[in-house]
């Protein structure tokens, strides 16, 4: 799983499927390879017209590490020292939905619990993760303004304005729950949007599964019976303006703690129970193993 979910492999599966079903994968936003896409990557820069800012996001990167806001991916990728490894350079999407003037995105928890046939389970909660500097568009002269645009918790929370609540409706990490009763309370359609993330999901999965079926095989080949297996996905999910689900990345090992780390009066760091986490995590955990459980009955 986690090979065939790192950035590199998951864009080389979702732009195959996006030659093939362009409207049907459009939820992925338009990405390259590079090195070895450099030529399309940079077809693309000479003939848009628009003023596109790229993401570059390292292949096994994780937690914010590596990530570039640029626009101009063609110097970049002509500096030797600046791609030492396989990358991906994404289109960022400049208009996310706000709320209280910050960007957020989603990350929700996908139970996968068999991929012949393919069965899967989405988590109706999950967490809602906010940046901690008021948003603005992306220009020559914030691209530098990690807080203003990742929603990494592992990069934020090292952020003077990074608030810990356990309240519902506060705080830069909450629950999903909490932030679509406030989109329902401003009239959205929030069972569209739910809609449009499990559209995203399904997608997803079925264009990694001949990938996964493939791994599996190759894992199995010495064995005399079948295995059986699960996994616990992250999927990472940003709202546009329009509150249309983009896919921005699929964690295969996404984190289950419950606690965060908080400086004491003394100076010494201190692990706190976070009840946002817990009160998301735990059912998530607990679930997953009845899931599991039930068939080996």
């Amino acid at each position: 799983m986690m090979e065939t979910l790192h950035k590199v492999e998951l864009t080389r599966q979702l732009n195959r499927m996006k030659l093939l079903f362009p409207k049907e994968y459009s939820f992925y936003p338009k990405s390259w390879i590079v090195p070895e896409q450099f030529a399309e990557l940079s077809a693309h820069c000479s003939r848009s017209k628009s003023t596109d800012m790229f993401i570059l996001k390292p292949d096994a990167g994780s937690q914010g590490e590596g990530i570039v806001l640029t626009n101009n991916p063609q110097a970049f990728c002509l500096d030797p020292s600046a791609l030492t490894k396989p990358s991906v350079f994404q289109v960022y999407i400049a208009e996310p939905h706000l709320i209280e003037k910050y960007k957020f995105d989603l990350r929700l928890y996908v139970v996968v619990k068999n991929i012949e046939p393919l069965e899967f389970y989405i988590c109706r909660e999950g967490l809602a993760r906010f940046c901690t500097e008021h948003y603005q568009k992306p220009t020559i002269k914030n691209l530098h303004k990690s807080y203003m645009h990742l929603t990494n918790y592992s990069l934020n929370k090292h952020s003077t304005n990074y608030v810990h609540s356990d309240a519902d409706d506060s705080g830069s990490k909450r629950k999903v729950s909490s932030v679509f009763k406030l989109l329902k309370s401003q009239g959205w359609d929030v069972d569209k949007v739910w809609k449009g993330i499990d559209d995203v999901v399904c997608k997803t999965l079925i264009a990694v599964v001949p990938a996964l079926k493939l791994e599996m095989h190759i894992a199995t080949a010495g064995l005399k019976k079948q295995i059986q297996c699960f996994q616990i996905l992250g999927f990472d999910i940003l709202l546009d303006k329009k509150l249309n689900p983009y896919l921005l990345e699929v964690n295969s090992s996404p984190s289950l703690r419950i606690d965060y780390e908080e400086e004491n009066s003394s100076g010494r760091t201190e692990l706190l129970l976070s009840t946002t986490d817990l009160e998301i995590k735990l059912p998530v955990i607990t679930d997953s193993l009845k899931l599991i459980c039930n068939d080996i009955r």
